[in-house]
């Protein structure tokens, strides 16, 4: 069926389940953020250019914390002389960026946004439209969204971390707020209580421990001997850390 923009943005909304769309009020990425955490869904965002552009603070916190969101830009017409760069000013904080430059691209533009921002290293995925985009239309067809392939834990890499960090005479546990709080603090509490393990998210004078968990964050530099490193990409466990914690629990919930 042939529809407009606008409505074929609202349809790809419905395809991944969006209820809830946050406007270009000052506080629209705060609160598409809270939502996001608190409803365990990708956060969404429609509004403005030039109102987006004003929230690039609050963009990169998210982005920081891997909040996913989709933020769904309407920019001038594409050859207007006053179009706002909002990519360029947005692409040092956010995870990836889509410039749609036809109604046609639309929808795909908008499902590999989803994706983007869902998968791996979550973030924020902006996706910058003129505004005759929304009133062009074209064939529309409903699609399930893209699907998000699980990564297999590294369940023998993982047992030898556990072993090393119960090995450890003094261990701490490094967590930045911003992601656990958003992802896996349940996790994290009862299995920093299992082995009795104190969680910071600072590690200034703590020289004297022998060995650092660190989840889901870039390790700091730092002269404690020994750390283990576990997140989703670039470290030396490679896997989802609210799975790793789980297997950690699951295994350490056996010699209780």
């Amino acid at each position: 069926m042939k529809l407009q923009g606008a409505k074929i943005i609202l349809e790809c909304f419905s395809e991944h389940g969006i209820d809830m769309i946050f406007g270009g009020g000052a506080e629209s990425v705060f609160a598409a953020d809270e939502y996001a955490r608190a409803e365990n869904k990708t956060g969404v965002i429609l509004a403005l250019a030039s109102d987006i552009a004003g929230q690039v603070i609050p963009i990169a916190k998210s982005n920081c914390d891997r909040t996913p969101l989709v933020i769904i830009s309407v920019n001038n017409t594409l050859n207007s002389p006053v179009k706002l760069d909002i990519i360029g000013i947005t692409l040092p904080i956010t995870k990836h960026s889509i410039l749609v430059r036809s109604v046609e691209e639309l929808a795909d533009s908008i499902r590999k946004a989803f994706f983007i921002a869902g998968d791996g290293r979550k973030g924020v995925v902006l996706v910058d439209l003129a505004e005759e985009i929304t009133n062009s239309t074209c064939v529309y067809k409903h699609e399930k969204p893209f699907k998000i392939t699980l990564r297999a834990l590294p369940n023998d890499t993982l047992d030898n971390a556990l072993e090393m960090f119960k090995g450890a005479k003094k261990p701490l546990i490094y967590a930045k707020d911003g992601f656990i709080f958003n992802y896996a603090d349940y996790e994290l509490q009862k299995f920093s209580s299992l082995v009795d393990t104190p969680v910071t998210d600072d590690l200034i004078n703590r020289d004297d421990c022998d060995l650092v968990l660190v989840l889901g964050t870039k390790p700091p530099v730092i002269k404690i001997p020994n750390v283990l490193h576990i997140d989703i990409d670039d470290a030396d466990i490679v896997c989802d850390v609210k799975d790793a914690l789980n297997y950690f629990i699951s295994e350490e919930s056996k010699s209780v």
